[in-house]
């Protein structure tokens, strides 16, 4: 019990910390009330993707008798937590290899210098969290916590790539071609990100510590091949169908460990 409540501690403490942080963001003094109704109406259009994906996340809980409790809670914490915690160690990351690089160079390769492991560390962090806080501590379950709070976190993150870059920036027009690039992009994003790295876990915790470094690796260098500027379609095809097949293949096997016979 006692652990439980520095749990429930620790959690709040780290979501008042990620609130704060968020509304920090995503407010621009310069934005008029045009262009915040216009960035509300058009992150509206990340719903082609939000609702199906918490769909899937019922259905999977529901049919491998999962906690649907755990996925909405994951969800929530990785839209009010994580992306703020990451703000600042991405950051922090970014700044130590601005040491060793020209400006150019860095300003290139940026977004694949800290994200690819801070992110997803973290994130298994927070999903972590969540199954601690539930006491969750089944297969599936490691998959459902990592894709709930990789969808949380995928949703605030491309509602702050949705706002302009610009706090001076009247128009609007950009609203919409990024809320498409945001949209284009999700099936691959960080939901399916964390589901792979919360299975990777999962089998580094069962003993299998070879296989489940392997899969968190190999989601860390999809997610460098998605943000490393050499990146090209093909590239970013591959890197999708990459771990989604793996995802895929996870769902496989947890739908053939339900059928086996329970023991008496």
């Amino acid at each position: 019990m006692k652990n439980k409540n520095k749990l429930l501690i620790i959690y709040f403490l780290l979501l008042a910390i990620g609130i704060y942080a968020l509304i920090s963001a995503y407010y621009v003094e310069e934005f008029s009330k045009e262009i915040y109704l216009k960035v509300f109406k058009t992150s509206t259009m990340l719903l082609i993707y939000i609702v199906p994906a918490i769909l899937l996340g019922i259905i999977l809980a529901k049919k491998y008798d999962g906690s649907t409790k755990l996925l909405f809670f994951a969800i929530i914490t990785g839209a009010l937590i994580t992306p703020s915690i990451s703000v600042y160690v991405n950051e922090a990351i970014e700044n130590g290899f601005a040491f060793f690089m020209t400006e150019d160079t860095f300003f290139e390769w940026q977004d694949a210098l800290a994200s690819p492991y801070a992110e997803e560390i973290l994130k298994m962090a927070t999903a972590v969290l969540c199954m601690l806080i539930l006491n969750s501590k089944k297969r599936i379950d490691f998959l459902l916590s990592g894709f709930g709070v990789g969808l949380g976190f995928q949703i605030m993150e491309d509602i702050g790539y949705i706002i302009p870059e610009d706090s001076t920036f009247d128009e609007v027009s950009m609203i919409m071609d990024n809320s498409i690039d945001r949209i284009k992009g999700a099936l691959g994003s960080h939901m399916i990100y964390s589901a792979v790295f919360m299975m990777g876990l999962y089998y580094y915790s069962r003993g299998k510590k070879l296989k489940g470094l392997l899969l968190m690796l190999a989601v860390m260098i999809n997610h460098f091949m998605w943000n490393m500027p050499l990146a090209t379609t093909l590239i970013d095809i591959i890197a999708i169908a990459m771990v989604v097949i793996i995802f895929v293949v996870e769902i496989i096997k947890i739908q053939k460990e339900s059928n086996l016979p329970k023991n008496l």
